[in-house]
């Protein structure tokens, strides 16, 4: 740091000098994710009669992100707009109190230079290196667009923060002030696995040859998946996000990509979600590339990629192959994310797949229905599609007819509800 220590030193500014550059009407960008500007936050919440009037937009990660600027003390404060729910917005967005958007992923970069092109963007950056860069860390994803396109960026400096290689560097001039302040990242500890996940994730691995690049998620379903890659070989990573699962294939020799067009040997990702163990196996390692998602979801860039095998959650589907991933009982609960590009991608690739994974029933009740009901949104439409896998087998539907659909999707639904299904393909489908 010692070529830029002078621009650096001035550039360090109190929270509360900050806070004095969000004037009311400007459309101010948060980072979210796992490295939340914490200190930029509290002064926000802090200083409400002094940032009341601000246009509020974030990406937050269900699971993650707590979003305490939303709670109802803070109703009307701030104008929020979001591209993803999670807990703490569920309610705020059902009574419209603040936006949801949806949007794929790949179209944040765009929506953050367009019409929600922010003023001000608040960001979490590493101290910077002798050259004057500072890295982004665990989180490039569209906090890149964010930063292009703000004319103001704030940055919370923290030491805690890995460096990462790829396209994550922001080199100090880009940056208009600095806060200094050490915080520990979010943590996405490993979810559990029972017996449902495990079998859903033998059937998966049947259908990932090795050789292959995959993207997956996050959560239980995704966890046990990555569990049981351990058994292939020479595969690589492409995703959107990679998770504490991904350093156990690479330390086992799993995953070398060494089939790779793109990026050869790499770890490819936007954002990493996990726990500290991840975020210290990427810090200042090779292997692992950040980039923004106008490369990490670009169908023209991946689709170069053979046998790329796209492997999503969802919350439940019908019996025609369209996906709900975004709302449980009348409330969001997530977004649509990437995974109506990765599944895009899949159907691009030479040898490539879509593969969706779910549970077959919640509580008392079908993840597979007959049809999603009215206001359920299609997060993925069914011609996206190629598998369906839960604890009961897969149900192949690349290429099926709407009736062949939805008898291979009722042989993968739970037994109890299966006679129900067949009743409504019989009597009541539409088909």
């Amino acid at each position: 740091m010692n070529n830029y220590l002078k621009e650096y030193v001035e550039k360090v500014i109190s929270v509360d000098d900050a806070i004095d550059l969000f004037k009311p009407g400007l459309n101010v960008y948060l980072e979210q994710g796992p490295a939340e500007p914490f200190a930029v936050i509290r002064g926000m919440m802090n200083n409400v009669e002094r940032t009341r009037g601000i246009k509020l937009v974030i990406v937050p990660f269900p699971g993650l992100n707590k979003v305490p600027f939303a709670t109802p003390e803070y109703t009307g404060c701030w104008e929020i707009s979001t591209f993803f729910s999670v807990a703490a917005l569920r309610k705020p967005i059902r009574e419209g109190r603040v936006r949801y958007v949806p949007i794929h992923l790949s179209e944040i970069p765009a929506a953050l230079t367009g019409a929600f092109r922010p003023d001000v963007a608040v960001i979490q950056v590493s101290p910077p290196d002798d050259a004057g860069y500072c890295s982004l860390g665990p989180a490039v994803d569209y906090n890149l667009a964010a930063i292009e396109a703000a004319s103001t960026v704030i940055a919370q400096v923290n030491e805690r923060l890995p460096v990462t290689f790829g396209d994550s560097g922001i080199h100090l001039s880009r940056i208009h002030c600095l806060i200094e302040e050490e915080s520990v990242l979010n943590q996405v500890p490993q979810a559990g696995t029972g017996p449902v996940e495990k079998q859903i994730a033998g059937h998966v691995a049947e259908l990932v040859p090795d050789g292959s690049t995959i993207q997956i998620g996050i959560g239980g379903v995704p966890d046990a998946i990555l569990t049981a890659l351990l058994a292939k070989r020479d595969l690589g990573i492409h995703s959107g996000m990679l998770s504490d699962h991904t350093v156990d294939l690479i330390e086992a020799g799993v995953v070398t990509g060494a089939g790779k067009k793109l990026n050869p040997g790499k770890v490819v990702a936007g954002v990493l979600l996990g726990t500290d163990r991840l975020y210290d196996f990427c810090h200042r390692n090779p292997v692992v590339e950040m980039y923004p998602t106008t490369y990490t979801h670009n169908a023209g860039i991946i689709s170069q990629l053979d046998n790329f095998v796209s492997i999503n959650s969802v919350i439940e589907i019908d019996l025609t192959g369209q996906v709900n991933s975004e709302m449980v009982n009348g409330e969001y609960i997530s977004g649509i994310g990437g995974q109506v590009d990765f599944a895009r991608i899949g159907r691009l690739s030479k040898g490539g797949k879509s593969i969706f994974a779910l549970p077959s029933r919640a509580k008392d009740k079908s993840k597979i229905v007959p049809q999603l009901k009215p206001g359920v949104p299609v997060s993925t439409s069914r011609a996206d599609v190629d598998y369906v896998v839960t604890e009961f087998g897969v149900a192949d539907l690349r290429y099926r007819s709407l009736k062949e659909r939805a008898r291979a999707l009722i042989e993968i639904a739970h037994p109890d509800f299966r006679p129900e299904l067949r009743r409504w393909l019989e009597n009541d489908g539409r088909l």
